[in-house]
């Protein structure tokens, strides 16, 4: 049995040093914070994975309704046309308000 990840949201906490944390406030992550240009990667790359943790669970709901739909033949109906369009906008929000 394998462990579950810790709870999202996941957060870039900015203090004395950089940390990707859970909505718990656990420390999951302490990003290196060196100066200058690669304090800048280093905060990109912690919002990086913050984003990608928070919108996870969003996109794979969106890609298995695209998938079912296919595996159920119902490409050809207008309703899940528009309903898997909507699901894929709906998950690119997600991203972007993310962002």
């Amino acid at each position: 049995m394998s462990a579950l990840h810790s709870p999202i949201p996941w957060n870039v906490i900015e203090g004395d040093s950089l940390l990707v944390g859970d909505s718990q406030a656990l420390t999951i992550l302490d990003c290196a914070t060196p100066s200058g240009a690669r304090q800048r990667v280093a905060e990109a790359n912690a919002a990086f994975i913050v984003k990608a943790v928070n919108c996870h669970d969003h996109l794979v709901e969106a890609l298995q309704f695209i998938a079912d739909g296919y595996n159920n033949h119902d490409v050809n109906h207008v309703d899940f046309r528009v309903k898997a369009y909507q699901v894929a906008l709906d998950a690119l929000a997600t991203i972007k308000e993310s962002a």
